[in-house]
């Protein structure tokens, strides 16, 4: 009588919770399918955004090729012109590149598409340069169509952002009917069986039914309190987007570690700003990092370091606080073999003659050159890693620095690194000192002296911070980090 009890409830057990189960994983799935058509969506016209708003670059490109008779450059020029066009209308194959199905939005690609036909290539293809009022047309037809995909990526993000607030409230309400449940089909049958054991426990098999449900949750919890190391996260910190390389750095020296990462994105950039203003807006950034609970700081801004690092210091305390200009002239002095060094940043960097500080300071017999390459940021974030334009660009920069016969070059922009081929390639005997590896390794040695390494064998957390989020922020972002990038929020300093 006893047995057929204990098999009765035992199958009714696991049959509710296989059925808890597949209620929660169905609706995770739902939930991940929804959040990922959505992101899918905003992806795809983030990327026709990116490519229609190139072809306005590329008209005046175009157009002044014309202008100098560069007849060499005007059919490659063409057809890459008409790649692009044919992308957006009909998609890429090797990524995720669409329009958003409205017919408004394809008919102003017809329209685009015409134009360019029947009003702007048969100019160019027969050697002429398009007047100041066809090219005007053009680019106000790209720019109306550039803003209405805009607007579209904007309804599809209000979509996904009420679709999250309204999964949350799902949470919450799904909890409690799972507490509810839990408490039915879980909690009140194992009481009932305890009583089954009990009536057991009187008769012939009472010495075989003593629990272990208390025995094993003290083991669950010992474990988890037993977990070591410092889980808090780093914080890293930039003007805008370019110190995601320091933070692509950390992942791979340091793949425990949860990162925090904030990049000033409305207000960049810092290169031009003054020192008060780049104060006050770095303290807000420190503060803001200190309420996320960090437990070391990552200057990943050549610009700050080099004007508001005693500042971030004096803010941190105690805290660890690492920066790239600190790291980079360790790097250098390492590196060199004649001690004469280069330094490429940005003109406020090179204004403040940080790296020329960081250097002396350590060895003041060590000539070091530094160059102004204002130029390259943009370059970088338009995506021209390996342009003719950017080669050229680079070159000259080159010039003062290679004539002062450097043999190692420190890159002191965090935007430079994704530019070491085509630098390697036109200074080839050259020793490049990246910064951001530099930064990463000091990181390392700083937390392990601080005990403060996350000893933990879980996934690592990050979680990334802007100021503003342009359309081209997540496809920038993701070519700085060199992977996806998937929690990222907006908050208002200041």
């Amino acid at each position: 009588m006893n047995k057929p009890l204990i098999r009765r409830y035992g199958s009714s057990l696991s049959s509710r919770l296989k059925l808890l189960t597949c209620l929660w994983v169905g609706a995770a799935l739902f939930s991940i399918a929804f959040t990922l058509v959505l992101s899918w969506r905003l992806e795809g016209a983030g990327a026709a955004i990116n490519d229609a708003g190139s072809l306005r670059m590329r008209t005046y490109r175009l157009a002044y090729s014309v202008s100098q008779a560069d007849s060499a450059a005007i059919a490659p020029q063409i057809e890459a012109f008409e790649t692009t066009l044919h992308n957006i209308e009909k998609g890429d194959p090797q990524r995720p590149l669409f329009l958003p199905d409205r017919p408004e939005i394809h008919a102003k690609m017809q329209a685009l598409i015409g134009h360019w036909h029947q009003q702007i290539k048969p100019v160019l293809a027969s050697g002429q340069s398009p007047d100041s009022a066809q090219l005007r047309s053009f680019v106000a037809l790209i720019d109306d169509f550039v803003r209405s995909v805009e607007n579209v990526n904007a309804r599809n993000t209000e979509w996904l952002r009420l679709y999250q607030t309204a999964l949350m409230v799902m949470v919450l309400v799904g909890a409690g009917v799972m507490v509810v449940l839990l408490y039915l089909w879980v909690i009140r049958p194992l009481d009932i069986l305890r009583s089954g054991m009990q009536a057991i426990r009187r008769g012939e098999f009472g010495a075989q039914v003593a629990t272990g449900f208390e025995r094993e949750s003290g083991e669950v919890m010992s474990d988890i309190e037993n977990l070591a190391g410092d889980t808090r996260p780093i914080g890293v910190f930039d003007s805008g987007v370019g110190g995601l390389t320091n933070v692509r750095a950390l992942m791979e020296r340091l793949p425990m570690e949860n990162i925090v990462y904030f990049g000033d994105t409305a207000r960049v950039p810092y290169g031009v700003k003054s020192r008060a203003t780049i104060e006050t807006f770095t303290a807000q950034i420190v503060e803001f990092l200190l309420q996320n609970d960090v437990k070391a700081l990552v200057i990943a801004c050549n610009t700050i370091a080099a004007v508001a690092g005693q500042k971030v210091r004096a803010m941190a305390g105690n805290m660890p606080v690492l920066d790239v200009i600190t790291a980079g002239a360790e790097a250098a002095l390492a590196t060199t073999r004649t001690n004469h060094i280069g330094v490429m940043a940005t003109s406020t960097t090179v204004n403040s003659n940080a790296y020329a500080r960081a250097i002396h300071s350590r060895n003041p017999d060590v000539r070091v050159q530094s160059q102004a390459c204002p130029l390259l940021v943009p370059l970088v974030e338009e995506g021209w890693l390996d342009h003719e334009v950017t080669r050229l660009t680079a070159r000259e920069y080159l010039k003062p620095l290679l004539a002062d016969d450097i043999d190692t070059l420190v890159l002191g922009c965090t935007h430079y690194p994704l530019l070491k081929p085509l630098l390697k390639a036109e200074a080839p005997g050259i020793t490049l000192v990246d910064s951001a590896l530099t930064t990463a390794e000091a990181a390392a040695q700083a937390l392990a002296a601080a005990d403060l390494l996350n000893s933990g064998n879980g996934s690592a957390d990050y979680r990334f911070y802007v100021s503003d989020i342009p359309l081209r922020f997540r496809t920038i972002g993701e070519r700085f980090l060199g992977r996806s990038m998937e929690q990222i929020e907006m908050v208002s300093l200041g």
